[in-house]
């Protein structure tokens, strides 16, 4: 039974601290049919309306480019140096399944890195794009679909990768369950969501006396923070090692750069971060979100974790 505190409310539905759930989601939540129809056909076109930034990559031109080259010099090359960090191979290549890959430029960076690559995608948008990379394993499939299809890949995988899935998941704790299973002895959980209601978040609304815009239902379901994001992936058996943020965009909103609803001022602001986090040292960049995360400041929860009984 989901009840809780509601802490926000947009449209026809209500968001709230749910106590049995243990985060932050829609209620009532939308049905793994509606949301699976809506991914397949709707989420790509509706989000290059709405300005999403992760629609960047499905453009082409500059803004793919830029940020592309941006996602290559940071979380696709965080990801690979904490993969070979943690991960104890007897494969060779090492193998990664990327559940929502999208259009498949992460999978395409770990396949020039010397990976076996797999990546299930539901929207038939993005996996045309994913496919005309070259990328060979890739399935147009729900994540159910994928387990019954292809039983012979549980605990097949060195790393398994969920990036920006799990707060559009009715069932997240259900969708990590499925997701763990494909993960051999040893391997690696890399999950990635917004991190929502923070404390500058809270603050930015108040001074600009705004609605509370990271709420947009219903693609988005469930609201993270890191102590949430924490104990979900404790539920399912696992257990964090190593935990970063990335660039707290409200920080923007807190300098009298008004971003929201206004494409104009979110582009400057992107290509300011894009600029920071391209001009410092890797190590500096990964210390410094190491640190925000450890306070619960910035724009995304990154964790990667292992199954608790190989946790050391």
């Amino acid at each position: 039974m989901h009840k809780g505190k509601v802490v926000a409310e947009k449209e026809e539905y209500k968001v709230i601290d749910c106590r049995s759930c243990g985060f932050k989601h829609l209620y009532p939540i939308p049905t793994e049919d509606e949301m699976n129809k809506y991914y397949s056909k709707k989420y790509y076109s509706e989000g290059k309306k709405k300005g999403r930034s992760a629609m960047r990559l499905v453009t082409e031109g500059e803004k793919r480019d830029t940020h592309l080259r941006w996602l290559k010099n940071t979380l696709y090359k965080d990801n690979l140096y904490f993969f070979e960090k943690y991960t104890k191979t007897t494969t060779e290549p090492n193998r990664i399944l990327d559940i929502g890959c999208g259009t498949g430029d992460f999978l395409k960076y770990m396949k020039n890195a010397g990976w076996e690559t797999f990546g299930l995608e539901p929207s038939i948008t993005a996996f045309k794009k994913a496919k005309a990379l070259g990328l060979n394993n890739i399935y147009n499939m729900t994540l159910e679909e994928f387990l019954e299809r292809n039983s012979e890949l549980i605990k097949y995988f060195d790393v398994v990768s969920l990036i920006g899935v799990l707060h559009h998941m009715p069932n997240p704790i259900e969708t990590l369950e499925i997701s763990s299973r494909f993960l051999k002895p040893g391997g690696i959980m890399c999950l990635l969501d917004p991190n929502e209601f923070t404390s500058l978040q809270i603050t930015a609304k108040k001074k600009l006396d705004k609605e509370m815009w990271w709420v947009f239902p219903p693609e988005h379901i469930n609201y993270f923070d890191f102590q949430a994001y924490e104990k979900l992936i404790k539920r399912v058996g696992l257990e964090p090692i190593m935990k970063m943020s990335a660039f707290p965009m409200e920080m923007f909103l807190l300098m009298d750069e008004d971003y929201v609803g206004n494409n104009v001022i979110g582009d400057k602001c992107h290509k300011k971060r894009i600029s920071f986090d391209l001009s410092i040292p890797d190590q500096v960049r990964r210390s410094l979100y190491h640190s925000l995360a450890e306070v619960g400041i910035g724009r995304d929860c990154i964790i990667y974790s292992k199954l608790q009984d190989e946790v050391n």
